[in-house]
């Protein structure tokens, strides 16, 4: 029994890690690996040792990583067929990361408190992010363009991965080939490519320094990294990952730059660092707010 399930997961895979895949297969894939956490584990455990194979024999980009058993966890993908031929599911994650493996073969990581939903046709693949981080590992199909929507932003990946921060501050980073961002209110399109990434201030783009690229992907290694960022933008990131608003009293230190590298496990510990830095108490509040002050 365990040789046919090895058999039928190595089929699986090679599919739809196939540049032909079609959509049809694409439904019978899903259908089949929801059917026992047997079908799950076996599959992502060849996947990861396909990938580690790769990465032994240098296939493998500095930014790629290894899928973890654990990808199915804590999070139910909701599955809709809806005419015409339109395949839906939404993907969630809420006290931990978490990475999925879409239909179509491409890898989704999802940051703290994030949530998206993908309508996957025969003629695109559209992934709306509606709220928190992600990055995205994108498998190649010529025929059906790979776009991800924000608000009022389209970004088409060019055969790529990259990763698209919303919290805090808009942020686009590229790790592999390039995307293409469009938006509605400028029909005038960016184009990002490897290495780079934008981050939208007040509606225009702002280059991100080298610094701040490699701090941006730091969360996927259990880190936050900070480099001469604002303790805005700071106290929102630690605020993803406490679930609670952080207030300050004296506004004039919001302005405030901090650099600094915290463990995403010890975000208590992180803040109370930052407080005494600047000089200020950390206190929680009887509604469970956390005041800084």
């Amino acid at each position: 029994m365990n040789e046919i399930l090895e058999k039928q997961a190595q089929q699986w895979l090679t599919l739809m890690l196939s540049e032909k895949v079609s959509f049809t297969e694409q439904q019978e894939f899903m259908h089949w690996i929801e059917q026992s956490s047997l079908h799950k584990a076996t599959y992502f455990r060849c996947r990861k040792e396909l990938f580690a194979k790769q990465k032994q024999r240098g296939y493998s980009k500095q930014w790629s990583f290894s899928l973890a058993a654990s990808v199915v966890l804590m999070v139910t993908a909701i599955i809709l067929f809806l005419p015409p031929k339109v395949l839906e599911q939404q993907y969630q994650s809420y006290a931990q990361q978490s990475t999925y493996t879409l239909p179509d073969g491409s890898v989704i990581e999802l940051k703290h408190n994030t949530h998206l939903k993908i309508a996957y046709s025969q003629e695109q693949r559209f992934i709306k992010l509606l709220s928190g981080d992600a990055y995205f590992r994108v498998a190649k199909d010529k025929n059906r363009p790979f776009i991800v929507q924000y608000n009022d932003l389209n970004i088409t990946a060019l055969g790529t991965e990259f990763y698209v921060r919303t919290h805090a501050q808009l942020q686009i980073q590229v790790t592999e080939h390039s995307v293409k961002v469009e938006s509605l209110n400028n029909s005038v399109p960016l184009i990002v490519n490897e290495g780079e990434g934008r981050r939208r201030i007040k509606q225009r783009w702002k280059s991100l320094s080298a610094e701040q690229f490699n701090s941006g992907l730091s969360w996927r290694d259990q880190l936050l990294v900070f480099s001469s960022e604002p303790l805005s933008v700071v106290l929102k990131e630690f605020e993803l990952y406490l679930d609670k608003p952080i207030k300050v009293i004296n506004s004039a230190v919001i302005k405030k730059e901090i650099s600094g590298r915290f463990q995403i496990d010890s975000i208590d510990l992180a803040l109370n660092m930052v407080a005494e830095g600047l000089d200020l108490q950390v206190k929680e509040m009887p509604n469970g707010d956390i005041l800084l002050y």
